[in-house]
């Protein structure tokens, strides 16, 4: 369960079932929650059991920066990048257009910066994909786990997708993990960036009365 607060502050919460218009329903083998009549914002927030999820905000460099700049969250990730092309990055991630969106998570209780997850375009550009950094400090903590389920519900819920794809090498088991916990299936593996890739993907299957 998780809560959703749009630019105009409405907290619509899920704990109390009765006060507002939601429906139960089933994508996969996980329950997820339908929020009727929320608006796509482009300032939104996420809280789930134990993160908050928000949309980036130019407060957050330095924190991005640092998660770049980590060899252990980057190493099937290319390498830690240079300073320029994280900074121009981050740039882009403010500026993208919807339903490009970039999530900065941090912890409920103690404010600690713990990631940033995406959903933004694939290679392809007709599909967008999942993608997330976590800090190793807080991996196996099932935190990947639950903020990826609430952004998943936010992209076929919120952003109107009917299709999202993640990519991650196969050489890391615990991402290809989280992404089969989540209910997506491997449909592919290719290689890219000089190393083999699995992508995953997940259907919409049921859609909004």
């Amino acid at each position: 369960m998780f809560d959703i607060v749009s630019d105009a502050g409405l907290l619509f919460s899920l704990r109390g079932l009765k006060q507002i218009n939601v429906k139960l329903c089933l994508i996969s083998y996980y329950s997820f929650v339908i929020i009727k009549k929320i608006k796509i914002a482009r300032h939104v927030m996420l809280i789930t059991e134990n993160c908050i999820i928000q949309s980036i905000k130019p407060n957050h460099v330095e924190d991005i920066y640092s998660l770049y700049c980590n060899e252990d969250v980057r190493a099937f990730l290319g390498g830690v990048p240079e300073k320029s092309y994280i900074y121009s990055s981050f740039d882009r991630m403010l500026q993208a257009p919807l339903p490009n969106s970039y999530f900065y998570i941090s912890l409920k209780n103690k404010n600690e910066f713990i990631g940033l997850v995406s959903i933004d375009e694939y290679h392809e550009k007709t599909t967008y994909e999942l993608s997330y950094q976590f800090l190793p400090q807080y991996w196996g903590k099932g935190y990947a786990f639950e903020v990826l389920l609430a952004i998943i519900h936010y992209g076929f819920f919120s952003l109107n997708l009917s299709k999202i794809v993640a990519e991650t090498q196969t050489a890391n088991v615990a991402s290809c993990r989280v992404l089969e916990k989540l209910g997506m299936q491997k449909v592919k593996v290719l290689e890219r960036f000089g190393h083999e890739q699995a992508v995953f993907q997940l259907l919409k299957t049921i859609e909004k009365e």
